[in-house]
């Protein structure tokens, strides 16, 4: 059989090639970009009939483009025709590969209902494989290879109601299988599946869930099965396809390729709540009286940087009829987007302030700076001029300049410097402060030699004279010593509490008057790139830590020594809010209960990073620290479960202390890394019922039962390993659920019942009465009692009989409900489903 016989051959290849070496040594990630997934079908219904090409993208340890690398492309099947024995990716670190197939018999047998072919990119010891798959037809030349329609929580995708705020991951995924005739209809892997959107804004895309999809994509499982979650992006209403085993066009289906599209499917991104503007571009522009200016662009975000569609804005101008407005009010595009043309007034030769802010919260606002040309009146020298510096080191004082017109000093104004010698300058372009000055620092080169640097604001100049020395005379240096400063740490921006102090030392003693250069590496910056030493032969610079975490060094050098400062940028910390809670079973927001078991995510929960991801212990109670991670209830530290990547952010899945006290509102405090701390207040429910459900042989997940027998109810598969075993009328059946609250005797926090607790009949029961029903059916379960799940923390099980009268069939609705005691109201948990036979 051919199927069989390809991927065999491709094992071959994997173990006994021998493929050409990388050529770029940069290259420490290769990556899927284009092309994997794909089907080709020569018939009716397909619009790739021909495979397109693929592509890779190679990254350096820093996650940069690798130009020029040498990516290597082996046909693992040996029946395509390749385009190239290699390719060199191009600036954006992209390689592309062309390649063919030749169908000598275009119909299917029941040996041969389709073909794979495999092929490999490498450069540098990193690789990827590609999938596509050549679909053969039957005799009505229809492709042997399909899709059922799309599924949605059960239902149909046409019938579900996709909406979410923007930046959300939904937790239920788009749901397809991928399979056809004779071998095909044990389902067909690697096909990909993706979301095509019919406008630029708002967009759904599948989030990432690994292997080698390509981005915005996911591949099929080993049984056809595919499960994509939208991600939402942009704000407003738009329609998508969903397109099978093909690739993108460009905004219109009609030049999208694929072996089929499903649609169009309608959905709505919610804009999240406004909380800034963004500055897209038109600020600090220079023109002349009456003169239209580049437009100005401003950007409405949310707390988490994504746009807000459908906003009102205000425009305003200072000082008052400086610039002309073409509308004062307009409405954020799905891009969050406004723009406004202005036309200058000769009022803004002082400078004039265009403020951009929100009609409903004139707070969050941005404001545009733009000056008439020609109207300055003055541009004065402030400091800075006729220094001397040895070569190589910087100058003492910065060159500083002031802007001044009729009014004063100007603001916001763009003042560009031209260097004529052996000087370089930290920036060619500075605007000036609120006092009207712009200041740039400059630094001698390695000729000794006159260097003159002028500054030009509009019409006007002002010239700087420096002078390059060369090195002082005087005793030779023999070593560097680092002083102190070395080993310290700072958050994200803040400046290093110690300055870095290094000691220049000769035979006669420390040198002092001599020049000291620094440079750095990694996430911090300098106040000097050089210093000069001291008395005492000491040399001072402060640094700061960049915006990212990371380790960085500092090295101070003169001719023939250096010393080297290690430093490191701390996490800046987790990110949560009261909706980083999610009950544990149904994730549900906010539906937390003492003893019960919850999921936190958000950005900055792993400080250690992936590799540091925990997963629960097999046997043994749960750590209250996990790689420097803790969390509290209340001031009392939660058991951690396990820690891992969900769709988008860092899952902390943990159970709440039995001890907090339900209450409209408790503190969390998450602690990362000993030092970044994140507070949050939220509610604890007495009770807050979720069921834990399991994916069951067809792909779709269920409640977790067991049947009497101890075996779990399950749908059934194709093979004997997985026989259909649904719950049956008149059995006693186990769920298991968390959130049901206080038990007596009461449950102890990271601990299980007593082991022998079944002997004397004090299982740890739960004090609130327990229901179990079927909706839709009007049927209530039997005998519904619960207490804490044997051998389990944060767990209960929840048992009842199914009555005779009950409906059967694959997927009955489930709920379970419990009244706290004290209590005469019902809380329910969110449906499930079960199947259940005669």
């Amino acid at each position: 059989m051919r199927i069989l016989r390809n991927l065999i051959f491709a094992g071959l290849m994997v173990t006994g090639a021998h493929l050409a070496l990388a050529q770029t040594s940069a290259v420490v990630h290769l990556a899927v970009q284009s092309g994997n997934g794909q089907v080709s079908c020569i018939c009716f219904t397909a619009t790739l009939q021909q495979f397109q090409p693929i592509s890779v993208k190679a990254t350096d340890a820093n996650g940069n483009p690798v130009a020029n690398a040498t990516v290597t492309w082996t046909d693992l099947s040996g029946q395509l025709n390749m385009g190239a024995a290699t390719t060199t990716t191009d600036g954006t670190g992209v390689a592309t590969e062309p390649f063919t197939f030749t169908v000598f018999n275009n119909f299917t047998s029941t040996g041969i209902p389709y073909d794979i072919f495999n092929i490999q990119a490498s450069s540098n010891n990193q690789s990827v494989t590609f999938t596509e798959t050549q679909s053969l037809v039957t005799s009505q030349g229809a492709s042997v290879i399909a899709a059922n329609s799309p599924q949605f929580a059960g239902a149909l995708l046409a019938d579900a109601n996709l909406t979410a705020n923007v930046g959300t991951t939904l937790a239920t995924p788009i749901q397809t299988m991928v399979a056809g005739l004779n071998t095909a209809s044990n389902g067909v892997p690697n096909v990909s599946i993706r979301i095509f959107n019919l406008q630029s804004s708002p967009q759904l895309t599948c989030a990432y869930v690994g292997g080698y999809s390509d981005p915005g994509s996911v591949l099929s499982d080993a049984h056809g099965n595919t499960s994509c979650y939208p991600v939402f992006s942009g704000s407003g209403s738009g329609s998508f396809y969903v397109l099978v085993g093909g690739v993108p066009g460009a905004g219109d289906i009609a030049t999208a390729l694929y072996l089929q599209a499903y649609g169009p499917y309608n959905f709505t991104s919610n804009p999240g709540v406004p909380a800034s503007f963004q500055i897209v571009s038109g600020n600090n522009q220079v023109g002349s009286i009456g003169q239209l200016l580049n437009p100005l662009v401003a950007k409405l975000v949310d707390a988490n940087g994504n746009p807000v569609q459908g906003k009102t804005v205000t425009w305003t101008v200072v000082p008052a009829g400086a610039v002309g407005l073409t509308n004062g009010n307009t409405v954020t595009d799905n891009n969050g987007q406004v723009t406004q043309s202005v036309s200058l007034d000769l009022l803004a030769s002082a400078g004039a302030a265009i403020t951009v802010s929100l009609q409903s919260n004139p707070s969050i606002s941005a404001t545009f700076q733009e000056t008439v040309q020609g109207a300055l009146t003055a541009l004065n020298k402030i400091s800075g001029d006729k220094q001397t510096a040895q070569v190589g080191t910087a100058y003492a004082a910065p060159l500083v300049v002031q802007v001044v017109n009729s009014n004063g000093p100007v603001a916001n104004y763009p003042v560009q410097y031209l260097v004529s010698g052996p000087v370089s300058l930290s920036s060619s372009t500075a605007g000036t402060n609120a006092n009207g000055q712009a200041s740039v620092t400059a630094l001698a080169g390695t000729l000794v030699g006159t260097a003159t640097v002028t500054a030009i604001a509009g019409s006007l100049t002002a010239s700087f004279t420096l002078t390059v020395s060369s090195t002082p005379t005087g005793p030779s240096p023999n070593g560097l010593t680092i002083i102190s400063g070395s080993n310290q740490s700072a958050m994200p921006g803040a400046q290093f509490g110690q300055p870095l102090v290094v000691q220049v030392n000769s035979a006669s003693g420390p040198i002092s008057g001599y020049t000291v250069n620094f440079s750095t590496t990694g996430p911090v910056s300098l106040s000097t790139a050089a210093a000069v030493t001291n008395s005492s032969g000491q040399a001072s610079i402060n640094v700061s830590a960049g915006n990212a975490a990371g380790a960085g060094t500092v090295t101070a050098a003169i001719t023939g020594y250096q010393a080297v400062y290690n430093l490191t940028v701390t996490s800046p910390g987790p990110q949560i809010t009261a909706a980083s809670f999610l009950n544990a079973a149904s994730r549900q927001q906010g539906q937390l209960s003492p003893c019960g078991l919850a999921i936190v995510t958000g950005a900055g929960l792993t400080p250690d990073g992936i590799s540091d991801y925990t997963l629960a212990p097999i046997v043994g109670r749960y750590p209250k620290t996990v790689h420097n991670l803790s969390i509290t209830f209340g001031g009392i530290a939660a058991p951690i479960v396990s820690v891992a990547m969900g769709a988008t952010n860092p899952e902390v899945t943990l159970q709440v202390p039995c001890e907090v006290a339900p209450a409209s509102s408790v503190p969390v405090v998450v602690t990362v890394n000993g030092g970044g701390t994140a507070t949050a207040n939220i509610p604890i429910y007495a009770v807050s019922p979720g069921i834990f459900q399991q994916v069951m042989s067809d792909g779709v997940s269920r409640a977790v039962a067991v049947r009497a027998d101890g075996t779990f109810a399950d749908i059934g598969g194709s093979t004997s390993y997985d026989p259909t075993n649904p719950v049956r009328l008149g059995e006693e059946v186990r769920f298991y659920v968390t959130g049901l609250g206080a038990t007596s005797p009461q449950s102890v926090t990271d601990t299980i019942e007593d082991p022998s607790s079944y002997l004397f009949q004090v299982e740890n029961d739960v004090t609130g009465t327990m229901a179990a029903g079927l909706p839709g059916t009007g049927v209530l379960l039997q005998n519904v009692s619960a207490h804490q799940a044997p051998g389990l923390i944060g767990v209960y099980e929840v048992m009842a009989t199914i009555p005779s009268g009950a409906p059967t069939g694959s997927n009955i609705p489930l709920y379970i409900g419990i009244t706290p005691a004290g209590s005469s109201t019902i809380t329910w948990s969110p449906n499930s489903s079960i199947p259940i036979g005669q």
